[in-house]
């Protein structure tokens, strides 16, 4: 009992910084929702054969492109500029959104044109209007959907985010059973109108915040369109990069050994992308924390990096193990073609945390080629390699390819711009 009573009081302790009671609700939010994603795709898998599954999910990884493609840079823009921002926080928000909105709008009607040439397997888009039309509003959808992580995040209200992701998580699982043998787009309106629903009640909620703490702001800093548009320009490229790699991958894998070769790949990246995101939310909470204290960068990065490792390493320790039994959930089918696959990626979301607080620290310190540098040379090594890999090795050697680049990447960005995270452990050493 006094272990758990110290247990307790360490964690207390530990929470009383900001950037880490943000890291903290924000992989909060993401075990939750990773927890909660394995309870949908399982059902998934069991109510919908593999080749609606696996089309289903090269459909959600169009949308969820081009949605975080029509973010223009500014996802990471609103958490590096939101926290002083004061009274312009209100303004910067609603100027972002719409923004993003048209171009969502805009990105999905130029994706249905072009259908047949970059994505021949989704001709259901264009079987109706009100196919492309239901792909265009799910788009916009899911852009609003994820830039409001970000806007919760740069007002330091990062504490909300698991609760929206756990209501969308259980709406989307209930939706689901709900359109039981509508095919892939029973899969699909199940992810997305879940989404719509939850987008609303944030956006009142942080309406309702803002108007309630306005009087509270200092003066706006809202950075000049100039310099927004110089940070978000460089960050949007990197950001596209990063993103195209994760979710452009399935439509190639689709396209190399079929849908139900994509479903197989899918499901395992969707668990082991948990992992993954540890240090995306842990760069999160860091962006908002430096942005405030510059004079701190190094050392946040070094505790930013600490707390990464002390929750990824353990997680993935545990997940080698649970991969064959986790899979074997899904069906017989996902535990013979997955498991040495869904391995080689999670422990590739070791080597994972260097990347991702490498990018975090160029961000902050305003940096973004060499952001642009670390997801270009990595989008690079995984496309080329997954190419190679589904020729020769089959679906395990995508895991392999993902593995192989995140440790080559960090070894060097570790000799480098990361080189201050054991240099200082060395000079305490001597």
């Amino acid at each position: 009992m006094a272990a758990v009573i110290a247990a307790v009081m360490r964690l207390t302790v530990h929470l009383r910084e900001p950037m880490q009671r943000s890291a903290f609700a924000l992989i909060t939010g993401s075990v939750l929702t990773s927890v909660l994603g394995f309870v949908f795709w399982a059902l998934a898998a069991r109510l919908y054969d593999p080749a609606a599954v696996g089309t289903a999910t090269a459909l959600i990884a169009a949308m969820t492109f081009l949605a975080n493609l029509s973010t223009l840079g500014l996802r990471t823009g609103l958490i590096r500029f939101l926290p002083t921002a004061g009274s312009g926080a209100r303004a910067l928000i609603r100027r972002s959104i719409l923004t993003c909105t048209a171009a969502a709008g805009v990105a999905a009607a130029v994706f249905v044109a072009g259908q047949p040439l970059w994505a021949p397997d989704l001709e259901m888009l264009r079987s109706s209007p009100g196919a492309a039309l239901a792909f265009l509003l799910a788009t916009i959808t899911w852009l609003v959907f994820v830039i409001q992580d970000a806007i919760l995040t740069g007002l330091r209200r990062a504490t909300w985010v698991p609760i929206g992701n756990t209501a969308y998580s259980i709406l989307k699982i209930l939706v689901l059973l709900a359109l039981t043998g509508a095919a892939a787009w029973g899969v699909f309106v199940a992810s997305v109108v879940p989404a719509a629903a939850t987008a609303v009640v944030v956006a009142m909620a942080t309406n309702r915040h803002l108007k309630m703490t306005e009087c509270q702001l200092g003066e706006s800093g809202v950075p000049t369109l100039s310099a927004l548009a110089r940070f978000a320009a460089g960050d949007h490229l990197a950001a596209m990069l990063w993103l195209g790699t994760i979710t452009l991958l399935p439509l190639i894998v689709m396209a190399e050994v079929g849908p139900s070769g994509s479903a197989y790949y899918y499901l395992a990246w969707n668990i082991a992308y948990m992992f993954y995101l540890v240090s995306s939310n842990v760069g999160n909470a860091f962006i908002a924390a430096a942005a405030s204290a510059p004079d701190r960068v190094e050392e946040l990065a070094r505790r930013a990096v600490g707390s990464a490792l002390l929750l990824v390493v353990p997680g993935v320790a545990v997940g080698l193990v649970a991969a064959p039994f986790l899979l074997q959930v899904l069906g017989a089918d996902y535990a013979r073609e997955s498991t040495g696959l869904l391995r080689l990626l999670m422990l590739s979301a070791i080597p994972q945390v260097v990347l991702g607080m490498a990018a975090s620290t160029a961000r902050i310190r305003r940096r973004t080629t060499g952001v642009v540098t670390i997801y270009a040379a990595l989008a690079v090594l995984v496309f080329g390699g997954t190419t190679v890999a589904l020729r020769t090795v089959g679906l395990t050697g995508v895991g392999l390819v993902w593995l192989v680049t995140q440790m080559l990447m960090s070894a060097v960005l570790l000799a480098t711009q990361m080189s201050f995270l054991w240099r200082r452990a060395a000079h305490r050493r001597t």
